[in-house]
């Protein structure tokens, strides 16, 4: 993909995730975090929640992958700001899509800010967000 390019309107390809245990099992193995309405549906229900449910952070890493899918891991991710609006429950499915909302150039290097939109399969929204990346511009060989 050059960089050049992509436009202000353009959309992110979507990302796509299953609310699967053994995903959010390893999340939480590397930050130490097992809290049991993640696990238990009767624990969550008990929260007033429909089933288990994921970790925010895990939601927000989901957003970062959406943009190093799209454009590799040369990029630097420089913000990620996350407003939950339902819970990704166990056995949801998650779309997370977006579009480019600024562009400019400075010192050599792309800068960018988009906002991401995160679904379930029944079209609730679960997160907005707001990401702000760069890309060094390489010249082509």
């Amino acid at each position: 993909m050059k960089l050049e390019n992509i436009d202000i309107g353009d959309s992110i390809p979507s990302f796509f995730r299953e609310g699967k245990v053994e995903y959010w099992n390893r999340y939480a193995a590397v930050n130490d975090e097992f809290a049991d309405h993640h696990w238990s549906d009767e624990v969550a229900q008990s929260e007033g929640f429909e089933k288990a449910f994921a970790m925010a952070p895990l939601e927000q890493a989901y957003m970062h992958n959406t943009i190093r899918e799209w454009l590799g891991d040369d990029l630097r991710i420089l913000l990620v700001n996350i407003r939950l609006r339902s819970p990704f429950v166990r056995d949801g499915k998650l779309e997370i899509s977006g579009k480019i909302l600024k562009k400019s150039f400075f010192e050599n290097e792309y800068f960018f800010e988009a906002e991401l939109n995160a679904k379930d399969e029944k079209d609730n929204l679960i997160a907005t967000g707001l990401v702000s990346f760069s890309y060094p511009f390489l010249e082509e060989k």
